[in-house]
């Protein structure tokens, strides 16, 4: 996504004229530079998907950065000789429930019993089936069904699914019970408490597939006995209704909420979490209803790695989905496959197998056919419509996050493939005494004080569980100055202060955006300086992987120091906020560093704050008065030029935001450390390709083997792991069969012993083949029928066998016998009527003796 245009001086042009005649000009291919191939990227607002694929095709669009919803329009994108549509399980929905007991009338989701029942009411394979057709899976738990937590606990997940699966009847009946426990009464189909209609304020989601998923559902509920409302609206009614209204109004009892992974993961620790007792994802509902102590415990015990062995971690994860299910203040309900047009013009896309075109570096690795930079038109579903772009508790939607995330960098990321952490900015060493163990954290290590509002040195005999020594790749801010260690250390103190509730600049959205911010305050032991770049990080926190590590550890700086300290000066005014609560709160703005009445208030910090040169105590030893100087000219000089003060360092530059236009213009960062080639490898994912082959039929009490063969390019492959299960007619697991490698690469097998086989009344089943690859995480599964027959049933097809089999020889047999005859006919003027008499007599004998076997055979 970038370019680089080489400059011909007027001389050289004349010297190639002349010499034209006798040489050739050589062209060399153009460099490749630094930040992204593409010199610009232009994100528009597009919502119409039937206009997509004649976008494409005229070169208006080269990519929807959303994923299409309509079969027809998904449709003509295959069908057209432009357009290329890459399809990967990014999204997903749930169902979101107003748990907070209203101000008015009675809300029956403050009954857990009531939260839970509406699993059994719901049809998931329906949703999945028909309202997505076909391009959705079933989805019960807070793991996503494509996710290696999923697959490594499967025999319990499918357990717990058979366990919710879809019964409206028992879910009605458990719906009825904890109504009638309340007060409530049942009047001709209808609910009432104190003589009145029980009302759900459904907010149902337009533009999507949750329309129609919102209107099975409170056709649903409308069965129970519930009175319905039902409201429609976009993702701005969303966020003034769900997110910032205070829950006790009944401004909504469900929402038919919608998610996008990103970033494929290893290991979800934080999801759950996140899900069930975070502000973010439940708006402020949490601010006026509490999760049982023992539920939340258990959800925070998994998110800050308390376990010692993958077989405990594995038992907590089983224990954390079964109780999500029994809670349900959030029921996801569908995974889905996403469909990405993008044009046939784009020779490299990197891509996410969880975030297809919205991964992190997508943008920085697309290039465009047989050129080196050019502009990308990106099409968004929203774009510019109310959340704030700041670091800390800004935006976190999905449509804000396509054009932020390439402007913001990383220290490391998932690997789009794997899950694990990989570097990009930073590189690491992980040494653990983990789980049990300690490590001595160092005399002269440093934490941040809160009250102090500065470092202070670690206690004498601080220990902590891993050391990670980070060094850093810093480079440059997009306004030209180095990033130093300065702004490492700034970043970790913001999130001090922001994240620990006894600083004054305390933001609940801070954590909430990120809840990982809040284990690593927790578990921060201490940090020793190495030099300008590096340090090493002393942290009480282990997981199985040692990249979970190091991700822990990491803080890497997200905007100058100066500019923090232009946010935190605001913020401490109350003038504007971090985070939309307190900005709902305090009645402020919330902090925007791209747009708004948020620039006029940071510009009059600012100016204070570059008269005084200021530098904050906690600084002081890493920053001079002329680096102090330089710094604030910089961001000076930058808002100046583009209106604005967001400065970040990833491999774009925000240049352009247009509220009304809808427009966003991100352009290429030629000083970022990282070459545009860098990404190329993430385009092309090692999934192998599964094939199933075995017995169509298999006899009761007799051994079978089927065939899994894993091949990649057409080659045996065999970086891979195999599992199985047995499925019954009705699609639940009754065994899972061992799988072994045979001596052919790629190939495994599955046996079934005689006494597996014997506990399979006859019948249809399906072997179920889930493979991993370890070069890329997402699970490829194979179903492959088959029927279990009855040992009587097996002697008597072989009978039957049989009898044809010697049918078919008797039929042969007279045939020949036929001929023989009829060629002793033709004899019989030669030779003597009584020799051919004979020999006909011999013959009536042999064909009589076959006779005769035949009956006594059949009687």
């Amino acid at each position: 996504m970038k370019q680089k245009l080489s400059r011909i001086v007027p001389i050289l042009f004349v010297a190639s004229l002349v010499l034209a005649p006798i040489i050739s000009i050589s062209r060399s291919a153009p460099e490749v530079p630094n930040g992204p191939y593409v010199d610009k990227v232009l994100i528009f607002k597009m919502t119409d998907q039937d206009k997509v694929v004649s976008m494409i095709e005229s070169g208006e669009m080269d990519a929807w950065d959303y994923w299409f919803t309509k079969e027809e329009a998904l449709a003509a994108a295959r069908a057209s000789a432009q357009v290329n549509v890459l399809e990967v399980s990014s999204t997903y929905d749930d169902l979101l429930l107003n748990p907070v007991a209203t101000r008015e009338g009675f809300n029956p989701f403050t009954i857990a019993e009531v939260r839970e029942a509406l699993n059994w009411i719901i049809d998931r394979k329906y949703l999945a089936e028909e309202i997505i057709n076909g391009r959705g899976i079933p989805r019960w738990t807070v793991f996503r069904t494509m996710a290696p937590d999923y697959v490594r606990n499967i025999v319990f997940m499918k357990d717990l699914e058979a366990k919710y699966a879809y019964d409206f009847e028992k879910g009605k009946e458990a719906i009825s019970r904890a109504l009638a426990d309340a007060g409530c009464e049942y009047v001709a189909g209808k609910w009432y408490y104190g003589g009145n209609p029980i009302v759900l304020k459904f907010l149902i989601r337009v533009g999507d597939e949750r329309t129609p998923i919102g209107d099975y559902i409170a056709s649903q509920l409308e069965k129970v006995g519930f009175t319905v409302e039902r409201r429609y609206g976009t993702s701005g009614d969303a966020s003034r209704l769900v997110w910032q209204a205070d829950p006790r109004e009944g401004t909504f009892h469900l929402y038919t909420g919608g998610w996008i992974a990103t970033a494929i993961t290893a290991y979800d620790d934080g999801d759950p979490e996140f899900f069930f007792n975070n502000q973010y994802a439940a708006g402020r509902i949490l601010s006026y209803w509490s999760q049982p102590e023992e539920f939340a415990n258990l959800l925070r015990k998994l998110a800050i790695g308390n376990y010692t062995t993958m077989q405990e971690r594995n038992t907590l994860i089983q224990q954390v989905a079964e109780a999500c299910l029994e809670n349900s203040f959030r029921l996801f309900l569908v995974d889905m496959v996403s469909a990405w047009p993008m044009t046939k013009n784009l020779e490299i896309v990197p891509y996410d197998l969880y975030g297809g075109l919205v991964w992190r570096y997508t943008l920085a690795g697309m290039k465009l056919k047989d050129q080196v930079g050019g502009t990308l038109r990106i099409g968004n579903r929203y774009v510019l419509e109310g959340d704030a772009f700041n670091p800390i508790g800004g935006t976190n939607w999905l449509y804000d996050r396509i054009a932020l995330d390439p402007v913001y960098d990383t220290g490391v990321w998932p690997h789009p493939f794997t899950g694990l952490y990989m570097p990009v900015r930073t590189n690491f060493i992980v040494n653990t005494a983990g789980p049990t163990g300690t490590l001595d954290v160092p005399s002269d290590a440093i934490t941040f004080s809160v009250p102090d509002d500065n470092w202070v040195t670690v206690a004498t005999g601080t220990t902590a569980t891993s050391k990670v020594t980070f060094n850093y790749i810093l480079g440059k801010w997009h306004d030209g100055t180095p990033m130093t260690m300065a702004d490492v250390m700034s970043s970790i103190a913001i999130i001090f202060e922001t994240v620990s509730e006894e600083s004054p600049l305390y933001d609940p959205d801070a954590a909430s955006v990120s809840p990982a911010l809040l284990t690593y305050i927790q578990k921060l032991k201490g940090i020793k300086v190495l030099n300008s770049t590096a340090m090493e990080v002393y942290i009480d926190y282990w997981h199985v992987d040692e990249t979970y590590i190091a991700a822990q550890a990491l803080s890497f700086p997200a905007s100058p120091w100066q500019l923090n300290e232009v946010m935190k000066a605001a913020v401490a005014a109350k003038e504007a906020a971090f985070g939309l609560s307190y900005a709902n709160e305090w009645g402020v703005e919330w902090l925007d560093l791209a747009r708004g009445p948020s620039l006029g208030i940071l510009k009059k910090h600012f100016d204070r704050l570059k008269a005084e040169n200021y530098i904050p105590a906690f600084l002081s030893q890493w920053v001079t008065e002329q680096e102090a100087s330089s710094g604030y000219s910089a961001i000076g000089n930058w808002y100046s030029r583009y209106g604005m003060f967001l400065i970040s360092n990833g491999p774009f530059m925000m240049t352009k935001v247009d509220p009304t236009a809808l427009q966003i213009e991100l352009t290429a960062f030629r000083e970022y450390p990282i070459k545009a080639d860098y990404w190329a490898q993430f385009s092309t994912p090692k999934v192998p390709d599964v094939r199933v082959s075995g017995p169509e039929e298999i006899e009761r009490r007799s051994e079978a083997t089927f065939t899994v063969d894993t091949t990649y390019g057409g080659v045996g492959y065999t970086d891979v792991a195999v599992s199985a299960m047995l499925l019954s007619a009705t699609g639940r697991p009754i065994q899972f069969p061992g799988v072994s490698a045979s001596s052919t690469p790629g190939r495994f097998l599955i046996e079934l012993t005689a006494d597996e086989t014997a506990r399979m009344p006859p019948g249809a089943y399906t072997l179920r083949v889930i493979a991993v690859g370890q070069e890329a995480a997402i699970p490829v599964v194979k179903d492959f029928p088959f029927t279990a027959i009855a040992e009587l049933s097996y002697f008597d097809r072989e009978i039957r066998r049989i009898d044809s089999d010697l049918n078919s020889r008797y039929t042969s047999l007279s045939g020949q016998l036929e001929q023989i005859n009829q060629r002793l006919d033709q004899l019989a003027g030669a030779v003597g009527n009584v020799n051919v008499s004979l020999v006909v007599g011999v013959l009536g004998l042999i064909l009589g003796a076959v006779a005769l076997y035949r009956s006594s055979k059949k009687s």
